[in-house]
């Protein structure tokens, strides 16, 4: 059984991904198509709505979803799948 983390801040999650990979902000902003001055309001948010989660995981190549949100389970596998808009998460038990 997969279980989910509730207590995550996924804005500062965001920020000490890109701390520990180099990434100025400014070129972070360039890469999402926004001003630094919503890179900084993304930094204060809990919560990001699916599209960009993802979106933000493949350009920083850090898999968010899993790594934040998931609980890991005695090495438990599954697997995500977006379906009409909506996470999926699939057991493989």
């Amino acid at each position: 059984m997969v279980k989910y983390r509730n207590d995550v801040h996924l804005g500062q999650e965001i920020k000490r991904v890109l701390k520990e990979k180099r990434i100025p902000v400014a070129e972070f902003a360039r890469r999402i198509c926004c001003h630094r001055k919503n890179v900084y309001d993304i930094f204060t948010r809990k919560s990001l709505d699916i599209d960009r989660i993802i979106m933000i995981s493949e350009l920083l190549d850090y898999d968010f979803i899993r790594n934040c949100y998931i609980e890991q389970n005695d090495g438990i596998e599954f697997k995500l799948r977006l379906e009409g808009g909506k996470l999926i998460v699939v057991d493989s038990e």
